[in-house]
């Protein structure tokens, strides 16, 4: 989103948290991010969206929370929305009436791999278009490749030296 807001403004609405500010402003001023508190899905979702009412985005990302499609749209009725999900979890908790029922709500659905855009593709056919998969990407000037030597020190360190090794980060 950082990057989105170099050209762009840009509203993150996320949960609150103890450690953090209801808002914060960065990348000049273009990157808003409000915080609500999270008693429930509901009382959180109509505390954003009660806050948010009136103004006016291009686009709204509902992020793996396909339930609140329905009240996104009630209040943004002409604004397109997309959902992202980042696996399987949220949508396969649905019955299929009621996952068909939300999709109605959705412009498109953002999915991190293929399998998933896939699966849904073939589970919800009605709705079989929206799916779209978008691959996360990496900042490769943050996170490049370390140098031979210090793999070598490393592999050393960690008594890995001469075995392979990989490294799975995720869910």
């Amino acid at each position: 989103f950082r990057h989105m807001a170099k050209t762009d403004r840009v509203t993150i609405v996320s949960c609150s948290h103890r450690g953090l500010p209801k808002t914060s402003v960065a990348a000049g001023g273009n990157l808003k991010i409000v915080r609500f508190p999270y008693p429930n899905p509901k009382a959180y979702l109509r505390r954003a969206l009660r806050a948010m009412r009136g103004r006016r985005f291009d686009v709204i990302q509902v992020d793996n929370r396909p339930t609140y499609l329905p009240a996104v749209r009630k209040t943004f009725p002409k604004t397109p929305v997309v959902l992202f999900l980042h696996s399987l979890t949220f949508l396969n908790r649905l019955s299929r009436r009621r996952a068909n029922a939300v999709l109605r709500h959705a412009d498109g659905v953002a999915c991190v791999a293929s399998f998933v855009a896939d699966t849904y593709k073939k589970r919800f056919p009605k709705h079989a278009r929206k799916f779209r998969r978008v691959l996360l990407g990496v900042d490769t000037r943050k996170f490049a490749p370390r140098s031979v030597k210090f793999k070598r020190r490393l592999r050393k360190k960690w008594g890995v030296g001469g075995t392979f090794n990989l490294l799975f980060v995720g869910r």
